[in-house]
């Protein structure tokens, strides 16, 4: 469903992690009773491996650590561990498996923000590896005007509306940068391998970055 994406992802990390064993997820679903949505298993087949990007940001489980608590398939953790991240049973066994946190200081499970798992999953890695990056910069942006630039300059992964418009971070790319839109701080992150990449974006683009 997303490999072909997670592979054009790929090409912005300098080393690329050895895939985990397919049989080794459909042991860990046999163990706890589940299937895990096919978006959850290509990200951990993908990045299951290499826990620089699994804890980038959001902290992932690794795949042995995966559990069902609190009515939920639980595989990790936001950032700075402040609620747990998962997908209840009752979504896990509907048609929109969507993801849902449960906060450390209200016991409950709420909305994450994804409708969709395959969206979830791989606009976060994209999210995860450009925190990872050594260049990395960041502009202030309205969504409106994010789009526009987006049609213009940058390529989405996949233009369907779940991958482009049903998460709150939108993963894209141009030439050697990648970006990620966080729409709720209305902010435009950029990653590159080198600092001549975000240079060269300054210049062709017309825009001063915030390097971080």
């Amino acid at each position: 469903m997303i490999k072909k994406m997670l592979d054009e992802l790929n090409c912005f990390l300098s080393k690329i992690p050895k895939k985990v064993q397919v049989n080794a997820i459909i042991v860990k679903e046999k163990e706890l009773g589940v299937s895990f949505p096919k978006g959850m298993k290509e990200f951990y087949e993908y990045y299951g491996n290499d826990k620089n990007i699994l804890n980038a940001y959001y902290l992932f489980r690794n795949i042995e650590d995966i559990s069902i608590e609190d009515g939920a398939l639980v595989f990790g953790s936001t950032d700075q561990g402040m609620a747990k991240l998962g997908i209840t049973l009752e979504k896990l066994n509907s048609k929109y498996q969507s993801i849902s946190m449960y906060p450390d200081f209200v016991p409950n499970w709420y909305s994450e923000g994804a409708l969709y798992p395959e969206s979830f999953f791989f606009n976060i890695a994209a999210w995860q590896i450009l925190n990872l990056m050594y260049a990395q910069a960041r502009i202030e942006i309205k969504e409106e005007k994010f789009k526009e630039l987006c049609q213009k300059e940058f390529l989405y992964f996949n233009t369907d509306e779940k991958y482009k418009n049903g998460y709150k971070i939108i993963a894209c790319r141009r030439k050697k940068v990648l970006g990620c839109y966080v729409r709720e701080s209305e902010e435009f992150y950029f990653g590159a391998v080198e600092d001549k990449d975000l240079h060269k974006l300054e210049e062709e683009l017309e825009i001063e970055l915030d390097w971080l």
